[in-house]
């Protein structure tokens, strides 16, 4: 525990419920609020929200600053959750609330919650103006959350508050709450607002999101694909392509059956394990696609 009002935490039970695998703190020295929770294919953890900590935990940060008195933070931790794989900040100059996020098939992860800032930072965006009173924000982090490669508000001249977020198909989604009369709507089911506060879902294209099924590596070393633990962190995720093995059961290697290499300690052992992956996650022709796992 690291002071402050509250921290956070995450924590995994074993498949019955009957034992706790782990259980952690995140947070710093003041108020810290986990609202959204996301886990990829390998069982990295991704957690979104708030905090109002300047010593909140960083690793490899987009943002390495607290911009106002509360900022969004996301991260990321590994699938033991004895690691922090990223940590970063996403906030500017005024308070930026709530924080929900959804991780794509490359490990991207999207996060949006809502802001009062006029300058939260924009990137290949569809809205680029802040509208007034309070505008969601949804924004696109590199799977090692070193950049921001989307960001965008949404929102009209009133307040809105999001609720949930999901991902399919390379489309986003955003559920949340509105009192905007002139809330954006695009071949709506209800065009106008009914109430003080009315529901709304929103479908966004072609924002990054990206179900190409990469062998994004679940750990902390950002090195290059070199090493003995690389082959079986990519192993382990074709185990759970076929057989939906949750990796941390099943340390040993599966090599193609073809490979004359039982131990898995070479560079064709790498690639054709992976081609297994992208056959698996999206039918990819194993003799000509390839994605290179370490490096998404």
């Amino acid at each position: 525990y690291n002071g402050g009002e509250r921290d956070d935490f995450v924590l995994r039970l074993n498949p019955n419920g009957s034992a706790l695998e782990y259980s952690t703190y995140i947070g710093g020295s003041d108020s810290d609020y986990g609202i959204g929770l996301a886990l990829d294919t390998v069982g990295c953890v991704y957690i979104a929200g708030a905090t109002r900590s300047v010593d909140f935990p960083l690793q490899n940060a987009y943002d390495s600053m607290l911009g106002g008195l509360q900022d969004l933070f996301v991260a990321k931790l590994d699938s033991n959750g004895q690691g922090l794989v990223f940590s970063t900040y996403l906030g500017v100059s005024a308070e930026d609330f709530n924080g929900i996020a959804a991780v794509d098939g490359c490990e991207q992860v999207f996060v949006t919650g809502y802001t009062y800032s006029t300058d939260f930072p924009m990137v290949m965006a569809f809205d680029g103006e802040f509208a007034d009173g309070a505008d969601l924000i949804i924004s696109g982090l590199s799977p090692d959350g070193a950049q921001l490669h989307h960001s965008s508000y949404l929102g009209g001249t009133g307040f809105e508050f999001a609720n949930g977020i999901a991902l399919r198909n390379g489309d986003m989604f955003i559920a949340g709450v509105t009192n905007s009369a002139d809330f954006p709507t695009v071949g709506s089911y209800a065009d106008s607002l009914s109430g003080d506060y009315d529901g709304f879902i929103t479908r966004i294209s072609g924002f990054g999101v990206n179900e190409c099924g990469c062998a994004c590596i679940c750990h902390a070393d950002p090195g290059g694909c070199n090493g003995v633990q690389d082959i079986v962190d990519v192993v382990q995720t074709v185990n759970v392509a076929f057989r939906g093995a949750p990796p941390f059961l099943d340390p040993s290697p599966r090599c193609p059956s073809e490979s004359t290499d039982v131990n898995c300690t070479n560079s064709t052992d790498i690639v054709d394990v992976v081609k297994m992956v992208n056959v698996a996650f999206r039918g990819a022709n194993p003799a000509t696609e390839f994605c290179h796992p370490c490096q998404p």
